[in-house]
């Protein structure tokens, strides 16, 4: 999915390069950018387990499973409502 997030976005900015000055865009790809920063440490969460370093408690992991829903509703919010 992530994969051809990144190709169709590419595929929207290169056939409409006007988005590219506009503020909202740059927030939103940098969230987006956390989003893949937060796909790389799930990443690095199941090497740990694997190699029985886990470190965290329950309710760490139930916060840290919050963080994608927030980070996808302010993109599309962003999308929407191009607020600057």
């Amino acid at each position: 999915g992530a994969v051809l997030t990144t190709v169709f976005g590419l595929a929207t900015l290169h056939a409409e390069p006007w988005y590219l000055p506009q503020g909202w865009l740059h927030l939103k790809l940098a969230l987006v950018g956390l989003l893949y920063g937060y796909h790389y440490w799930c990443w690095r969460l199941v090497v740990a387990f694997r190699e029985g370093r886990n470190v965290h408690g329950d309710r760490w992991y139930r916060w840290f499973n919050e963080a994608p829903s927030l980070l996808l509703v302010a993109i599309v919010a962003l999308v929407i409502l191009k607020p600057f």
